[in-house]
C-alpha cells in the first residue's frame, strides 16, 4: 500500500468531522505545488514534503493538527498558526469542530515551507562535512559533572523541550538503550521517527550538560497517536482521565546515571503540562526503573499481560497519592 492510499484509508476510517477536515486540508496542501510528495511515516502520520517535510497531519481527540516543520520561521500575515509557539521551530494549526480553513491562506503558507526548504537544502550544499564530535568518555564526564560541585553536580544540567535539530541525539539515545542492545526499551527508534513525533506536537523533554551533550530523554504522545499494542493494553488497563498524557519512553545515559536526570526530566514535564495525568507502563523484570517512577511519586494503578511478559501501569494522580 502506498502513502497516499494508507492517508486515503486514515481519512475514510475518520467517520466524523475530523476526516472531512483533515481531506480538505490535504487537498489544499496538494494543490499548492504539483511536486509535493505525500509519505507516511513509520508512527502511522501523513507527512507532506517536498526538498524536505513541510507539514505532518495528525487526527486527535477533538481536534485536527497540521504541524509545519520550521513553522517558526514562516511568515504568517493571515495568522492560520494558533498553537506550538513554545519552541523556536516549528509551529502547528489546530482545527477544531466547525473551523473553516483559509484555504488560500494555507496554500501561501505551504509555498512559504517549500521555499524555506529549497534555500536550506542550497546552504547546506555549500557546507563542508562536519567531522562528528567524538562524545567524552563515561567516566570523564561523570568527573566533569560532579566536579562542578560535590553538593550538587545537577547544577551543570539543563533542562528543554527537544527541537528538531535534537533528533540525532535522540535516535542514539533511545537505540543504545533498547533489547537489542542489552537495554529494557521497547521499539526502534530511528531520526525519523524522532522527527515525525516533535513535528506531530508530541512533546520530548530533554536533559543536557552545560556543553549540550545529551544526558537524558523522556517521550510523551498525546491519546491516539501512533499507539503500539503495550500503549493500546495499558491504556485498556488504566484509561486515565480524559486528558491524561502517555509518558515514556525515558532514557538516561549510563553516564549521568544518579545526578538527578530523571528528577530534572519530570519537572519540566509537569511545568510542561500541569494539572495534567501522566500514565506510564514498566515492565515487572525492571525493578530499578520502577522504584525510580515510585519515588517520584507516582503509583501503581493497574498490570497487564503481553507477549507473555506482565506490565506494571503507573499513573501520578494527585488523589492517588494519598
Amino acid at each position: 500500500m502506498t502513502a497516499s492510499e494508507r492517508i486515503d484509508r486514515m481519512i475514510e476510517d475518520l467517520t466524523d468531522w475530523r476526516g472531512k477536515t483533515l481531506a480538505s486540508l490535504r487537498k489544499s496542501i496538494l494543490a499548492a505545488d504539483p511536486e509535493i510528495i505525500e509519505e507516511w511515516k513509520w508512527m502511522g502520520s501523513p507527512v507532506w514534503s517536498r526538498d524536505g517535510i513541510i507539514a505532518v497531519g495528525n487526527a486527535h481527540k477533538g481536534k485536527v493538527k497540521l504541524t509545519f516543520m520550521y513553522g517558526a520561521q514562516l511568515p504568517d500575515p493571515d495568522k492560520l498558526f494558533n498553537t506550538g509557539f513554545e519552541g523556536n521551530a516549528r509551529r502547528a494549526i489546530d482545527l477544531f469542530e466547525g473551523d473553516k480553513i483559509n484555504a488560500p491562506a494555507l496554500k501561501t503558507l505551504i509555498r512559504a515551507a517549500i521555499e524555506l526548504n529549497q534555500a536550506k537544502s542550497r546552504k547546506s550544499a555549500k557546507k563542508p562535512a562536519r567531522r562528528p564530535r567524538v562524545p567524552a568518555r563515561p567516566q570523564r564526564r561523570r568527573r566533569e559533572l560532579r566536579r562542578h560541585g560535590a553538593r550538587d553536580p545537577s547544577a551543570m544540567i539543563k533542562t528543554r523541550l527537544a527541537t528538531l535539530s535534537d533528533a540525532d541525539a535522540i535516535s542514539a539515545l533511545l537505540t543504545a538503550n533498547n533489547g537489542e542492545h542489552g537495554g529494557m526499551l521497547l521499539g526502534q527508534w530511528p531520526r525519523d521517527v524522532i522527527e515525525t513525533r516533535i513535528a506531530s506536537g508530541q512533546s520530548i523533554v530533554v536533559v543536557t550538560d552545560d556543553e549540550g551533550r545529551l544526558l537524558g530523554a523522556l517521550l510523551t504522545s498525546e491519546k491516539g497517536y501512533g499507539e503500539a499494542p503495550p500503549v493500546q493494553a495499558m491504556l485498556k488497563a488504566w484509561p486515565g482521565r480524559a486528558d491524561a498524557y502517555v509518558y515514556g519512553p525515558v532514557c538516561v545515559s549510563r553516564d549521568a546515571r544518579g545526578l538527578g536526570v530523571l528528577d530534572a526530566l519530570y519537572a519540566k514535564l509537569q511545568a510542561t503540562f500541569p494539572g495534567r495525568e501522566a500514565i506510564l507502563f514498566i515492565r515487572e523484570d525492571n525493578p530499578r526503573s520502577l522504584r525510580a517512577h515510585l519515588r517520584l511519586g507516582m503509583r501503581e494503578v493497574a498490570r497487564y499481560d503481553l507477549g507473555g511478559k506482565v506490565f506494571i501501569v503507573l499513573s501520578d494522580r494527585l488523589d492517588l497519592r494519598q
